[in-house]
């Protein structure tokens, strides 16, 4: 009792009068302090990361995705949307784009089991830095299905811009994360006044 009282005041547990002890699930912190992909992120907190391809296809980049990578409008480009998981749970619907010739270096890359940056990687394609930012949205009928949620389910939106060590913008993601499977977690500071 002592025991399960502690884990109680931790909230790691949920007991109610009458019912069993019922264990809570804790969302994974992901620091924002250097830029990781999804696969080493999940190394760092023990989890196995893997993912399921849903598309990888070349075609016109969308008016978003064109403006964050710096294409002309309808340029061509990849489009690669997949499921991420952390030890076999459907995590993460990542909506990428990348560049012609960025997109090409992934065609015959293991999409499932490794890393779109590694992947890169390993062509001298190298990522130095990306700008994020993160919102709130409720599933829509697609990604619901995707991470097997509800309609409307509360997400966290990560858009995100991918960068080379020259500035050249690499990748342009859409990723929406369960809400419940995550903590973004940041820190700053002060620079200058703060009045």
């Amino acid at each position: 009792r002592q025991a399960v009282g502690t884990l109680r005041g931790e909230g790691r547990v949920q007991t109610r009068q009458g019912a069993r002890t019922t264990v809570l699930t804790r969302p994974r912190l992901q620091p924002f302090s250097e830029l990781l992909s999804f696969s080493a992120w999940a190394r760092t907190i023990d989890a196995v990361p893997s993912a399921r391809v849903v598309e990888l296809a070349r075609g016109a980049a969308t008016d978003t995705a064109a403006d964050a990578l710096h294409l002309a409008r309808e340029a061509s480009a990849w489009s690669l949307l997949r499921v991420r998981l952390l030890d076999g749970e459907p995590t993460l619907v990542e909506r990428a784009t990348y560049p012609e010739t960025i997109g090409a270096l992934l065609v015959d890359a293991d999409l499932e089991r490794g890393s779109v940056y590694a992947a890169l990687a390993e062509h001298g394609v190298v990522v130095a830095s990306g700008h994020h930012r993160i919102s709130a949205v409720g599933a829509d009928r697609q990604t619901a299905l995707l991470l097997n949620v509800k309609t409307g389910t509360p997400l966290l939106r990560q858009e995100r811009t991918v960068y080379a060590g020259d500035g050249t913008p690499i990748e342009h993601s859409d990723d929406l994360w369960r809400g419940d499977a995550i903590v973004l977690d940041a820190a700053n500071s002060a620079q200058g006044s703060l009045l």
